[in-house]
C-alpha cells in the first residue's frame, strides 16, 4: 500500500504550492492510503 497525501499543510515546502499525491489507476485514497478499488 502507498501513502496518499495527509493534509495540504504537510505537503507545502516554503512558498511552493502544495501537491497532493495521487493514487494510480485502479486505486483510490482511503484513510491516507492507496487501496485497490
Amino acid at each position: 500500500l502507498f501513502e496518499c497525501s495527509f493534509s495540504c499543510e504537510q505537503e507545502k515546502e516554503g512558498d511552493k504550492p502544495c501537491k497532493k499525491k495521487k493514487c494510480k489507476g485502479g486505486w483510490k485514497c482511503k484513510f491516507n492510503m492507496c487501496v485497490k478499488v
